[in-house]
């Protein structure tokens, strides 16, 4: 018997949180069921729940994987977070998101610079081949594509610096007292 969300009780908070013990302790319930069983709620920290039920690094496997010490570090603090605050029932809040490192920006940063400068060398590359009407069709497609490519993936990286920073003024703030 399949049981639906009925959303904002305290009995569902429950439920998420009996749910959650038995995918991240016993590990007897598979993402998709809890995707299946909790997709439908509109409360926010069942959501937190399910994103970072979704985003669970692999620990075993092929592929990429993580250590048990960076899983530790930087996955299960949320993680804990959320079990707490779902385990207060209606009086659990959901959980503010830690303030970003400093170490994360700049290496962010570092790594938009290394971006922008693949993207300008493959597009000047291009240009450069458009001019002086010489070089292969794969080759200018190549220069256009990768240089495209790099360009959107620093945007992208660019935005994800823009959020690190603004939410660390904002705990920043919130940590002194300001609103």
């Amino acid at each position: 018997v399949r049981r639906r969300m009925a959303d904002g009780s305290p009995n569902d908070r429950a439920y998420a949180h009996a749910l959650a013990r038995r995918y991240f302790y016993d590990r007897n319930v598979t993402v998709e069921a809890m995707v299946e069983m909790l997709g439908e709620t509109s409360d926010p920290l069942i959501a937190r729940l399910l994103e970072l039920v979704v985003q669970e690094p692999a620990r075993t496997g092929r592929g990429l994987t993580v250590s048990q010490r960076d899983y530790e570090k930087n996955y299960w603090p949320y993680v804990a977070d959320v079990l707490i605050e779902l385990e207060k029932g209606d009086l659990g809040e959901s959980p503010a998101p830690r303030r970003p490192s400093l170490r994360r920006i700049v290496w962010s940063s570092v790594l938009f610079l290394v971006m922008v400068a693949g993207a300008l060398e493959h597009l000047g590359r291009f240009v450069q081949y458009l001019r002086n009407e010489e070089g292969s069709m794969f080759a200018r497609s190549f220069s256009l594509a990768m240089g495209t490519f790099l360009a959107v993936l620093a945007v992208l990286v660019l935005r994800a610096i823009l959020h690190f920073i603004r939410l660390r003024t904002q705990l920043r703030g919130d940590l002194r007292g300001d609103v």
